[in-house]
């Protein structure tokens, strides 16, 4: 049976809540209902792992339950199924159905610990895990129904207990700590730049937007991603504080427009610069990098913003040559890119070609001015003699 075909409902659910979610797991079966909810019938390892992914590339309906247990736990193996999840989603057309997030007990929508892809659709509330026949009629009505609309948030009048998507980041979502970079050397830079004098500074586009990014129509997704972008790369101390607001940035812009590889590419190099900033290295962050480089090398393959995550990504994973010809061939079609050229002196650097990285600085044209990225990186090799190579 193809993936397309298939009518089987996965539920995904802390362990904490089993008794629950099996409530929930009986009522469909006894409406004729194909669940997937074998916890007793899988067995342990890779075995385990290979059976729930092909369930969920092949499942009908994905119900992740939301619930306080949920929210207690930062990690957790279903927090990978919910990630698996999204990827498949971003496959579908958008009126699609697969995403059916139920929440079991009196946990907020405002404050659930959820992918952004889950707060697009219509959420059903069963307390204890006591399931109507409702939600059940529901259930079958989408798992039969070729290319039924699923119930948007944005679409369709919003019941009592739908989610309101957020309008701007809460203060929980933005505990990352801000890493202000010390030293002379970036008082220099930050005095010729003087960025105080610009029409639109950054501080007041991001205000501007994270207060309206909720209702923007799918056209302006990528006015998100280019604010995401200027955020990353125009941030000459390297503020986490300002990774973070890039990446909701670029989530809000893929949630609006599913196939703009540019997004992709931007989103894939947020991953690479926090994994190589040391502000995460977790699994998960490793395998959203490699994701978002793949599906932004399948839907922009010819954009410099994809050819810079490659390279980014190349370059985390150890493969320097490849990072280091990927940068190259890029430095063909965009030889006045700044981030290109930077980006291609870290590469020598890397590869232990100094004197080559540093003839490079010296004579290639991207280097003549003096922008704020230029002088960032020139102040750095100041303060760090031979390192200019590695200079952000």
């Amino acid at each position: 049976m193809s993936a397309a075909d298939n009518k089987a409902v996965f539920l995904s659910y802390a362990s904490q809540d089993a008794v629950a979610v099996l409530r929930i797991a009986e009522a469909l079966r006894a409406a004729g209902v194909e669940v997937w909810f074998d916890q007793n019938e899988l067995v342990g390892g890779d075995a385990w792992d290979a059976k729930i992914r092909k369930q969920i590339s092949e499942c009908g309906l994905f119900v992740p339950v939301i619930s306080a247990a949920t929210q207690a736990r930062g990690e957790g193996y279903f927090r990978l199924e919910w990630k698996l999840s999204v990827d498949r989603s971003h496959l579908m057309a958008h009126d699609q159905p697969f995403l059916l997030p139920v929440v079991i007990d009196a946990t907020k929508d405002s404050e659930a610990r959820v992918p952004l892809e889950f707060r697009a659709v219509q959420w059903t509330r069963l307390p204890a895990g006591e399931t109507n026949t409702a939600f059940c009629a529901r259930v079958k009505k989408l798992l039969s129904v070729p290319g039924a609309t699923t119930e948007s948030a944005t679409s369709t009048p919003t019941p009592r207990n739908a989610p309101v998507p957020p309008a701007a980041a809460s203060k929980s979502s933005r505990s990352w700590l801000v890493a202000v970079a010390p030293g002379a050397a970036a008082l220099v830079v930050l005095a010729l730049w003087q960025p105080w004098k610009k029409s639109a500074p950054a501080s007041a586009a991001i205000s501007t937007t994270t207060t309206a990014v909720a209702n923007l129509p799918p056209s302006d997704a990528r006015k998100l991603t280019l604010k995401a972008r200027a955020l990353i790369d125009d941030d000459l101390m390297a503020a986490r504080e300002n990774f973070r607001l890039a990446e909701e940035l670029c989530q809000r812009a893929v949630t609006l427009a599913p196939d703009d590889g540019e997004a992709w590419a931007t989103l894939a190099r947020i991953s690479c610069e926090v994994m190589t900033r040391n502000y995460e290295t977790n699994a998960r962050r490793r395998e959203l990098a490699r994701s978002q480089s793949e599906r932004a090398a399948h839907l922009a393959p010819d954009s410099i913003e994809t050819g810079l995550a490659t390279a980014a990504y190349l370059d985390f994973t150890g493969e320097l040559s490849a990072a280091e010809t990927t940068l190259r061939q890029l430095l063909a079609r965009a030889a006045t890119d700044e981030r290109v050229a930077l980006a291609y002196v870290r590469a020598l650097g890397r590869l232990n070609r100094l004197s080559d990285a540093e003839n490079f600085r010296r004579t290639h044209p991207a280097f003549a001015g003096n922008s704020a990225r230029v002088l960032a990186a020139q102040a750095y090799s100041l303060r760090t003699p031979g390192n200019f190579a590695r200079a952000s």
